[in-house]
């Protein structure tokens, strides 16, 4: 699912339910519209 077309290398992630396991991912978007492979997966649980 796009979330949003960021031009930073952060981004910050609002309205997450607390002490929940997220999963998240990055690609790109070539100039012509083809997309990257994902990256790698990273983890993260929000506090209580």
């Amino acid at each position: 699912m796009e979330i949003d077309q960021v031009t930073t290398n952060s981004y910050s992630v609002t309205g997450l339910t607390a002490s929940t396991q997220y999963e998240f991912y990055v690609t790109a978007l070539g100039e012509g519209g083809t997309e990257s492979d994902p990256s790698n997966t990273v983890q993260a649980t929000t506090t209580a």
